[in-house]
């Protein structure tokens, strides 16, 4: 929203309510019935704030189903990324899904893998980026993870088409 600036406290307020937007978008909710939810629980702050929030996080998944349609060879389309207000190191962070199984449980849990990158790759490069963390002598070594998936790609804020193109 213009006029608004992301100060310490509202960065530290989303970093806390981002899982719970994340799994209320998963689930289907609309902003109005999540903040119903929440309110009194702890996890809502100022609603014109809280609002935006959720746009950035719905946003993000608004083109999960388009990017696994696309063949893992198909370099990511800008039109394909949504623009983060969040910091980010490099240009472009892709968030990777994927399945493991719980070594308590036994039960198959899904994680997410961050994985950054200068440019836009194709989908397959993001996905075997993300795997390769869990290869073997690697820091999340974990031979239970498997089924890869592109979910989202967000662009850092400010970036311009024109700069990307290849």
């Amino acid at each position: 929203m213009p006029g608004l600036e992301r100060t310490d406290i509202w960065q530290r307020e989303f970093s806390f309510a981002r899982p719970y937007f994340e799994q209320a978008v998963a689930r289907g909710l609309s902003f109005t019935a999540f903040y119903g939810e929440t309110r009194g629980t702890g996890i809502s702050y100022r609603r014109e704030r809280m609002l935006q929030d959720w746009g950035e996080v719905a946003g993000k998944y608004r083109y999960q189903a388009a990017i696994q349609g696309l063949a893992p060879e198909t370099r990511i389309s800008w039109r394909y990324t949504t623009e983060s207000a969040l910091h980010q190191t490099e240009p472009f962070l892709a968030t990777v899904r994927y399945t493991y199984t719980d070594a308590l449980t036994g039960e198959d849990k899904e994680g997410y893998r961050m994985v950054s990158s200068r440019s836009l790759l194709a989908r397959g490069t993001y996905e075997r980026t993300a795997a390769a963390a869990f290869a073997p002598g690697r820091m999340y070594a974990d031979s239970t993870a498997r089924d890869f998936k592109l979910v989202s790609i967000t662009r850092r804020a400010g970036l311009e088409e024109e700069e990307y193109e290849e």
